[in-house]
């Protein structure tokens, strides 16, 4: 759709004119750079959710609407609590954009399955609001293990990882 397209150009256009024209225009806001820059990629996920809203409630599916309201709601404080205490104000932009595209997650599923599996099964209902807590667990966890062990060997760590899941992988399970 021409309305994406116009999300992206608009995207792209924060990312690469605002470490241009803020220095010149506002020498006193420079520190905001890379926030406009991160809230200019939320463009596109808020874009694509405004047109899945529309379309719910023009079918009078208010329901489906209220439940990406919330799934929204509910991801966006978890993520400002957890990448804003990580990352300060740019782990705050970051939510906005971790918010608005698993509100988008949430209308594909909901539009690929026609049945509404979400509001039918009271058990998957469960699933979706337990996977909040269950995601947030093990970050406050990894921001915990990254007090007390420190940046450097939690980066070692971070960096051994994926080779020793190929590894594992390659050699345990063929």
């Amino acid at each position: 759709r021409l309305v994406v397209l116009a999300a992206v150009g608009i995207a792209i256009t924060g990312i690469v004119l605002a470490p241009i024209i803020i220095p010149h225009i506002f020498p006193n806001y420079i520190d905001v750079v890379e926030v406009i820059q991160i809230f200019s990629i939320s463009v596109i996920p808020f874009t694509i959710s405004m047109i899945f809203m529309s379309e719910f409630l023009g079918d009078e599916k208010i329901r489906i609407v209220l439940g990406s309201n919330v799934i929204f709601i509910i991801v966006m404080v978890l993520s400002i609590i957890i990448l804003g205490n990580m990352f300060g104000i740019n782990g705050i932009a970051l939510s906005m954009v971790l918010a608005d595209s698993v509100e988008v997650i949430f209308y594909f599923i909901i539009t690929t399955n026609q049945n509404n599996f979400v509001f039918n099964d009271p058990s998957l209902v469960g699933l979706i609001f337990l996977a909040g807590p269950m995601t947030v667990i093990p970050l406050f966890l990894y921001v915990k293990g990254v007090e007390l062990a420190g940046l450097g060997a939690s980066g070692m760590v971070f960096f051994i990882t994926p080779t020793a899941q190929f590894l594992l992988g390659f050699f345990y399970f063929n």
